[in-house]
């Protein structure tokens, strides 16, 4: 979030400080939500909408293109069950603060120009390259947990030197499309709907197998765990065992912690996720973007005559 703040601050100073050749920037607001594609959702993703709110800027070479930098910060939800059947029974969930800034090149369909009537509207398509940044965590036992640090597929123990913790941020390539509209000479309005191809397979915590799960407990910590195996959260409920951890991140009750790993170490070496396909998130929503009027120049009458000095009117 504080990384938000300061983009925040950088584009106001920025578009504060333009030139009279301002009626070519754009800068504005973004409202609307994101999702989330992957390991524990692959369909069924309407019910794990979350908000997202940001800031773009555009700059525009001419009618049909545009350069384009956004900044969005939101939440992103999964839950296996609201997947598959076959992968229901997992258990699984995570959410997690979404910060996106991306850039590229918007090209719209139409010639797009708020001075001109019949001009006041086009279908775009942008694309580009993005940087985010993320941090997968669950609620358990009535406590949030971040899930990196845990090492929930063995990361960090001494059978799966592999498995490196994995990086927090990331990049993904965007692509999208959407449509907007000159209210005015000043106001434009957008809605636009894109996808984000990520370069890591861990926005949700979930990607290869299950790690051994006693190896895990002694060596990373009992959360790591019961946060790697959760299929059998519900049963050990059911039979009354005390499975929540203590202030201390130990077992708060170690004789039902004992029995309840006899049921979770039968995971050992399972399928958890699926390491071939990587994490997806989409970004989509209402745009409202402003052109930015620099100071007034003197100019020739024969230059004003032609139409190439452009004078805006307050809206």
């Amino acid at each position: 979030m504080k990384h938000f703040i300061s983009l925040i601050f950088v584009l106001m100073v920025t578009a504060g400080s333009m030139s009279s050749t301002a009626q070519r920037h754009e800068f504005g607001l973004f409202l609307g939500g994101n999702y989330y594609l992957g390991d524990l959702v692959d369909q069924h993703f309407f019910g794990q909408i979350g908000p997202s709110f940001g800031l773009m800027y555009r700059y525009d070479f001419n009618r049909r293109i545009s350069a384009r930098i956004a900044a969005h910060y939101g939440t992103i939800y999964g839950d296996s069950k609201n997947n598959r059947k076959s992968l229901q029974y997992k258990n699984l969930d995570f959410f997690s603060p979404l910060f996106d800034l991306d850039m590229g090149i918007e090209i719209n369909f139409l010639e797009f120009d708020p001075d001109s009537r019949g001009r006041r509207f086009t279908p775009f398509v942008y694309g580009g390259f993005s940087i985010f940044r993320f941090n997968p965590q669950t609620e358990y036992m009535g406590k949030i947990y971040e899930l990196q640090p845990l090492g929930t597929e063995g990361q960090g123990t001494t059978n799966q030197p592999d498995r490196k913790s994995y990086k927090l941020t990331s990049a993904s390539i965007p692509f999208g499309f959407g449509f907007k509209w000159a209210v005015s000479k000043r106001l434009n309005i957008g809605i636009e709907w894109g996808m984000r191809k990520t370069f890591t397979d861990y926005l949700d915590d979930v990607s290869t197998t299950y790690p051994n799960i006693e190896l895990l407990a002694a060596e990373n910590s009992p959360l790591a765990a019961v946060l790697s195996v959760r299929m059998y959260e519900d049963m050990a409920k059911e039979f009354g065992l005390n499975i929540a951890m203590g202030a201390n991140g130990m077992p708060a009750s170690p004789a039902d912690y004992a029995l309840y790993m006899e049921m979770i170490k039968n995971a050992s070496n399972g399928q958890r996720g699926n390491s071939e396909n990587m994490d997806w998130y989409s970004i989509f929503g209402v745009t409202f973007t402003f052109k930015i009027v620099g100071p007034r120049q003197k100019t020739c009458p024969a230059y004003k005559k032609h139409l190439n000095y452009k004078e805006y009117l307050t809206f």
